[in-house]
């Protein structure tokens, strides 16, 4: 199967052969995991892009993931995202590709194991985006991911901006995306790039 990895600097960061669709990609070798994930893009960009980076490349499945920007850059309202975030899934359905869908505003596992709030980059239109998401993406039948840096927020695991992992990062978004990946795809992924890699730091 052909899985898009469709998103902004979320998708797109983590170094040659170090995002988290590259570590997909060994994970589950069968299968064609392709990255088009563009650094600052909002929904806008994603829906001028959309035909030529997704549909031309008619895959099984798209990964979804945008938002991040739309709310850094505050230029329209939420209610326009979640309009924008319907309209690219129903795209994305209309050539039969499976769509998952990967939130960054949900509450994130801390230190001690616990799912807390965010405190950075967060605010009352994120938490108002996120209830409208998770929404679409149920009333669409997607699979839908609430927080996909769930288990790296406080980790450092991350470039100089906090939000971006590095390939240690990454492993940890593959792994919180691989249990859905192996229904979708029927396939058990490959026990590749698990563990933290070992740093003199």
């Amino acid at each position: 199967m052909r899985v898009i990895c469709f998103g902004d600097s979320l998708t797109s960061c983590g170094s040659e052969d170090g995002r988290y669709s590259d570590v997909l990609q060994s994970r589950f070798p069968e299968h064609e995991i392709i990255n088009k994930g563009v650094g600052g893009e909002t929904f806008v960009d994603a829906k001028e892009r959309l035909q030529e980076d997704v549909l031309d490349l008619k895959p099984d499945m798209v990964i979804v993931e945008f938002g991040a920007n739309d709310w850094w850059q505050d230029e329209r309202p939420y209610t326009a995202w979640a309009q924008d975030l319907e309209d690219v899934v129903l795209a994305c359905q209309g050539i039969g590709a499976k769509v998952m869908v990967l939130g960054v505003f949900w509450p994130y596992r801390n230190g001690a194991g616990e799912l807390v709030e965010k405190s950075y980059g967060i605010d009352e239109r994120a938490l108002a985006f996120r209830e409208l998401e998770k929404a679409t993406a149920e009333r669409l039948s997607c699979n839908y991911i609430p927080n996909h840096q769930l288990e790296i927020i406080e980790d450092r695991c991350c470039w100089r901006d906090r939000n971006h992992p590095n390939e240690n990062g990454n492993r940890s978004v593959a792994s919180v995306l691989e249990p859905v990946l192996e229904k979708l795809l029927d396939c058990k992924a490959k026990t590749i790039r698990k563990e933290h890699p070992l740093t003199t730091r």
